[in-house]
């Protein structure tokens, strides 16, 4: 972040440890004379990574956030919808210009 600040995630120990304690220990293995001033929002969340079963029924597709939810740190959720989309994409493109078996889009569940 700007003004040599930085932002850390990490996982907690527990829900009611010390998250600054925890962050300068970690912080001391890789930099022991480098530690932290003026830290703020400490802030407890639990990860949280639900996919779905299944990606197809019919004509019905999951994509994006329908397909999975995940802790919005570095933005894995939103890089998992783009993927998807975009494999999507190219796989309902062949198949509505009728250049591909609609069997193609089977294997999009498998693929991710």
């Amino acid at each position: 972040l700007p003004g040599k600040k930085w932002r850390v995630y990490m996982r907690p120990m527990d829900d009611d440890s010390d998250l600054a304690e925890e962050a300068s220990d970690v912080l001391r293995q890789y930099e022991p004379d480098v530690s932290f001033v003026d830290a703020q929002n400490f802030a407890h969340f639990r990860c949280v990574s639900k996919v779905a079963e299944t990606y197809r029924s019919g004509r019905i597709l999951l994509a994006g956030d329908a397909a999975h939810a995940c802790t919005p740190a570095e933005g894995h959720g939103m890089n998992y919808g783009l993927q998807d989309s975009y494999n999507l994409a190219w796989k309902l493109a062949l198949v509505i210009k009728g250049s591909a078996d609609p069997v193609l889009l089977d294997n999009y569940g498998e693929e991710r």
